[in-house]
């Protein structure tokens, strides 16, 4: 009956979660590595919907993972937050649509300032004035906010234009994004579930499964007391 009712929290809780799940591979100690997938929840809090232990990041465990996921979320559509890792692009296409795919801001940010800094733009300023332009044109929400924010950028710097165009914006510029992100930009809440598991981090795989187990439940109850 207890398990019953706890997996009926879960599914309660899937239902009510905002349409966005972001997925992480973790670093640990010792010998295979966690994938792990989280939602917001109605609260807009942290909420774990699954995790998985695989042996190292390739597109053979993300298919594998994210097959799981999908039979977890049933019909249920489902925005996901990732970085670009090549493994992850594919397997996120071939089972929830490219349409689907949001890229994670912070990654894109970083990856325009290291195009920054490698072409002759030196210099702390040049850098941050470049990212504050970036960051008119990922949070412009209309089209006509988007055009004047990559007007100014070109007047700036053309070549960083055409870095812009060159990356897939459609996946990561509010404007062109097609689904609802409900301006979730980043995976930083998935950073936040590291945190929560400083510690474990350095435990074996069993040992950190067990833990990993143990606490979905607690976080579960949580919700049941407080739904």
């Amino acid at each position: 009956m207890r398990g019953r009712r706890g997996a009926h929290v879960i599914e309660q809780v899937i239902r009510a979660t905002l349409s966005i799940c972001l997925i992480k591979f973790a670093k640990i100690s010792g010998v295979g590595a966690p994938y792990f997938a989280i939602a917001y929840d109605a609260d807009d809090g942290m909420f774990p919907i699954a995790f998985g232990v695989v042996s190292s990041e390739n597109y053979e465990d993300w298919l594998w993972f994210l097959q799981k996921l999908k039979g977890i979320l049933q019909d249920k559509e489902v925005v996901i937050i990732s970085n670009r890792h090549q493994a992850i692009l594919r397997s996120i296409c071939q089972l929830f649509g490219v349409e689907n795919h949001a890229y994670c801001y912070r990654h894109v940010k970083e990856n325009f300032s290291s195009y920054v800094m490698k072409h002759s733009m030196k210099g702390k300023k040049c850098k941050v004035d470049a990212l504050l332009l970036l960051d008119s044109v990922e949070y412009a929400r209309l089209d006509d906010d988007y055009v004047v924010a990559m007007d100014k950028l070109k007047t700036y710097n053309s070549d960083l234009v055409k870095w812009v165009e060159e990356n897939s914006l459609q996946h990561w510029a509010m404007s062109k994004f097609a689904k609802k992100r409900w301006d979730k930009m980043t995976t930083n809440l998935v950073e936040s579930f590291n945190a929560w598991l400083m510690e474990e981090r350095h435990y074996t795989i069993f040992n950190l499964v067990m833990t990993l187990l143990d606490k979905f439940v607690h976080l579960a109850c949580d919700h049941m007391t407080t739904t």
